[in-house]
This record gives C-alpha cells, structure tokens and sequence, in this order.
C-alpha cells in the first residue's frame, strides 16, 4: 500500500519513470481490488448510525421550534389577557363616571335626552347616506 502511495506522489509531482507509469496504467485499468468481507456490514452500520444521528437532530430541532410557538402563543395571550383586562377596567371608571353623574332625576334625564339626541343623529346621518 505504501509503494502505491509513493507512486501516486511521484505521479502527482510528474517524478515517475515509463515503467512506474505502466505500473500504475495496470492498477488502474485492471481488474478490481480485493473487496474485505466485512466492508458491507460496517458500510451498512456506519449508514444506520448517520441515520440515527441525523433522526435525533430533526427530533431536535422539532423540539426546539414547539417551544418557540408555545412562547409566542403564551407571549399572545398574556397580551390579549391584559389588554381585555385594562379595557373592562376603562369600561368601569366610565360607568362610576356616569353613575356619579345621575344621582338625581334631573341629571339622568338630562344625560338621557343627550343620548337619545346622539342617537337621533346618527339616524338621520345614515338615512341621508342611503338616500343618496
């Protein structure tokens, strides 16, 4: 095996003789080296433990993008949890603010009249928009 490599080095370098050359000319063009017994099994375990290796580090993979999305929808919904929080306690003080506002007959119907005007509004404004 050594002498072989030699050769090739001297071939490589364009250092070799007509006869190394020749030599190498057989090697090449004649009949197939001596294949070990055993080169298929442990072709075939090599290729099994790549598959295996690489089965694991799409399992892997996998894993770690399921956790990103459950950060992200975790992430989501601790928004929208806090949002709907903030906006019913906003609906609230509008409602004390109200409340404070009708403690006697004379503001409520006040504020009524108000809205019912508002409303009349609106009416009349979409009434105009599809008569045109």
């Amino acid at each position: 095996m050594d002498k072989i490599k030699d050769i090739m080095d001297k071939y490589c370098e364009a250092q070799t003789s007509d006869s190394e050359e020749t030599e190498i000319r057989k090697m090449i063009m004649g009949e197939d080296p001596e294949v070990p017994d055993d080169l298929e099994a442990r072709l075939s375990k090599q290729i099994d433990m790549w598959n295996t290796v690489e089965k694991k580090s799409v399992r892997k993979a996998n894993i770690t993008s399921m956790r990103w999305i459950a950060c992200i929808a975790a992430s989501l919904l601790l928004l929208f949890s806090l949002g709907f929080f903030l906006n019913q306690r906003t609906d609230e003080e509008e409602y004390a603010k109200q409340e404070e506002n009708c403690t006697n007959p004379d503001d409520a119907y006040a504020e009524t009249a108000k809205a019912l005007k508002t409303f009349s509004q609106a009416m009349k404004h979409g009434e105009e928009l599809m008569n045109k």
